[in-house]
């Protein structure tokens, strides 16, 4: 049974579990609850950079949203709570390398690293969440307006001038890899970098058959990194753009 009501002051607790439920329109509902509720599960280590989160979603979410809907066309229709739930699922694959269940401890200069991620991640998360199912001028539009919005939010790391937003991944200083390899990542700093920074080589063998090949470019590239950062993660996605993309 599914009724309305005005408000619940003649109904019990029991009378309302037992036999019906109560709907709110999401432009009653809002945003808050979403970012509140989320907010309340993360984990110990990032506990610390509730606060800092909460500002962040403050300052950005709500005029994000409102510049997709009025300055942007998408492919296939979103609702505002589903890209609130993509930027939680974004950051909760950038925290889940410092969340440790066993094995050695999170050596102290890595933790000191993630006051100075906090925002970049969110930017990222922000950036390929909300957008992430507009057209090209859609992009355009949505990278003007971020630019714009971080300059007057003195963003801590703002995005390089040239090119789209959407050129640039995050490069976190190697802050997220636990291994040997310290050597190799001991001069990395936190920055923007481009996607076509990491392209492989193409070497195309002459034994190559046409069918097999696949030339690598960004958009291969950051398709690659997002799939492969939701998956490892265990988070759900869907893959849209137009035919002969290469989904």
């Amino acid at each position: 049974m599914m009724f309305e009501v005005a408000d619940l002051a003649e109904a019990s607790p029991a009378t309302v579990s037992r036999c019906g439920m109560v709907y709110l329109e999401p432009q009653i509902l809002g945003i808050t609850p979403f970012i509140t509720c989320w907010l309340n599960t993360l984990p110990e280590i990032m506990q610390p950079y509730k606060e800092h989160l909460q500002t962040l979603f403050d300052t950005y979410l709500e005029e994000g949203l409102k510049s997709l809907r009025k300055n942007c066309r998408e492919m296939i229709t979103t609702m505002n709570s589903s890209l609130i739930d993509s930027i939680n699922r974004y950051l909760e694959c950038f925290f889940a390398p410092f969340i440790k269940t066993e094995g050695p401890q999170i050596p102290e200069e890595k933790a000191a690293m993630i006051p100075m991620l906090i925002e970049p991640w969110f930017i990222f998360s922000l950036t390929w969440a909300i957008p992430g199912c507009c057209d090209s001028d859609g992009r355009k539009n949505f990278d003007l307006w971020l630019r714009k919005k971080m300059k007057a939010a003195n963003a801590q790391m703002p995005y390089p001038d040239g090119g789209l937003v959407f050129d640039y991944k995050l490069d976190d200083g190697g802050a997220s890899i636990f291994d040997d390899d310290e050597e190799e990542i001991k001069d990395r700093k936190i920055c923007w970098e481009l996607w076509t920074k990491s392209m492989p080589e193409l070497n195309i063998t002459p034994e190559s058959k046409f069918q097999d090949i696949i030339v690598p470019t960004m958009d291969t590239i950051r398709s690659e990194y997002l799939i492969e950062l939701l998956l490892i993660n265990k988070k759900q996605l869907m893959c849209i753009r137009p035919t002969g993309t290469g989904k």
